[in-house]
């Protein structure tokens, strides 16, 4: 096997004559500095090339060799991880955590060394702990990740998770407090954008519009567009409909206006909500005729707001959305039309 090209330090010996260690020379085994650079390299890929062709015992006893008898070598680290891994893949999970509290306690003797692997135990861990719904544990591990190691998102994610189940009015509260934990960990977290449009829902819905209205304009300002890009079309619709229930029926317009420059057609089209934002649109312009004093400036608006009404029924009369508001629709064509004169 190719494990066969990554010697031991007996094949050294006795079939090359090196002895891979001053220690070990005499009139049998030349000392050679090279193979002593080595050997830990060696060992490592020889457990490795075990691994894949399934000797995992084999293995795992070399992992345990190179932990023991090369503790400042480099791949010393990576065998523990190894080390770590086939316990957790064997279910042996209180070997696992001996062997992380064990790395643990050589972070003194190299950091270089064992700090990525103390790293990677933690994260097993807690990854072990989070796929079964031990969330206590999960927490704990996470907590270690940051407080230890200034990793925060493994609690990040955890709270993540916490955050997404609230999804009803009640729980606004404790949403906004795991919102507020995250963004303390990080205030650029990737976990943040979903939470916080969940909030802005639960506070439209509870006619919060004013908390609602800074969440969702926070959100359209994320600093990482890549974490928003999604959900962008629904915040531009949600930010507009906050506009449009404060009377704001100006700012809801020009918040539409661009949702259908962006998200009408292309590659970023989101067809299923195109009816909601012209009949919104119909309805600001609708609103604002009948504020407007000026008869030319009122026909206008009416005429503009009829306009959208029509798109609507005649674009999209095959939609849930217009079967359950035709009858409103064909109203307010009405009304614009007798507006208009």
């Amino acid at each position: 096997s190719a494990g066969a090209w990554f010697l031991t330090e007996d094949e050294y010996r006795n079939g090359l004559q090196i002895a891979v260690s001053r220690e070990e020379a005499d009139e049998r085994a030349t000392y050679n500095e090279i193979a002593d650079s080595l050997i830990d390299r060696n060992l490592y890929w020889r457990a490795v090339c075990l691994e894949v062709l399934g000797g995992y015992g084999d293995a795992m006893a070399l992992y345990q060799h190179i932990a023991d008898d090369y503790p400042e070598r480099e791949k010393a680290g990576d065998a523990w991880q190894k080390i770590i891994e086939f316990n957790l893949r064997g279910d042996r999970v209180d070997a696992a955590v001996s062997a992380t509290n064990e790395v643990k306690s050589k972070m003194t003797l190299s950091p270089k060394i064992y700090k990525p692997a103390y790293g990677y135990g933690l994260a097993q861990l807690y990854n072990h702990y989070y796929i079964s719904g031990n969330e206590a544990e999960a927490e704990s591990y996470a907590k270690k990740l940051q407080s230890e190691l200034g990793t925060t998102e493994y609690i990040e994610q955890l709270y993540y998770d916490q955050a997404m189940r609230d999804t009803s009015v009640v729980n606004i509260g404790h949403l906004r407090e795991i919102i507020e934990k995250i963004r303390a960990r990080n205030s650029r977290s990737k976990f943040l954008p979903e939470p916080s449009f969940l909030l802005s829902l639960l506070l439209i819905e509870d006619e919060n519009y004013a908390e609602a209205k800074d969440v969702l304009i926070e959100l359209k300002n994320w600093p990482d567009v890549t974490a928003t890009r999604d959900r962008m079309p629904e915040i531009s619709y949600q930010l507009a409909r906050v506009y449009f229930s404060t009377g704001e029926y100006r700012d809801a317009i020009t918040e539409l206006e661009a949702w259908t420059r962006y998200y009408e057609t292309g590659d970023n089209a989101r067809e299923e909500l195109v009816p909601f934002i012209y009949y919104f649109r119909a309805l600001s312009y609708f609103n604002i005729g009948e504020q407007e004093t000026s008869p030319q400036l009122r026909a206008g608006h009416f005429r503009k707001a009829m306009t959208n009404f029509q798109a609507v029924k005649e674009r999209y009369s095959d939609t849930d959305f217009y079967t359950e508001n035709a009858d409103r629709i064909d109203q307010f064509i009405a009304q614009c039309k007798k507006q208009i004169g």
